[in-house]
């Protein structure tokens, strides 16, 4: 597997995403079957066979976990923007005493 043909270096890779990466070699590379390789990893072989479809589909990008919808804030960022700031200058304020 191309590995290093990726701008992103091995090092920046969680360690789910290694794992990932691992079964994929296992399956892939190694000719391990899905069941051995999810035996060895602790996983179940819906999980090897997810990461090996999405890999042969999508690559080293497929690896990245997808965007998910979810609940959105209650509190939009301009109401951020302004936490922080009394955040920041009620610190300032507390160190000038």
């Amino acid at each position: 597997m191309p590995w290093t043909s990726q701008s992103t270096t091995f090092g920046a890779f969680t360690r789910k995403r290694r794992a990932r990466m691992l079964a994929v070699h296992m399956v892939c590379e190694c000719n391990d079957g899905v069941q051995e390789t999810a035996d060895r990893l602790m996983q179940c072989p819906d999980w090897v066979s997810k990461w090996v479809q999405r890999y042969r589909e999508g690559g080293i990008d497929a690896f990245w976990d997808l965007p998910r919808t979810g609940r959105l804030p209650c509190i939009g960022r301009d109401g951020l923007d302004q936490i922080m700031k009394e955040e920041e200058a009620g610190l300032t304020a507390a160190q000038d005493t």
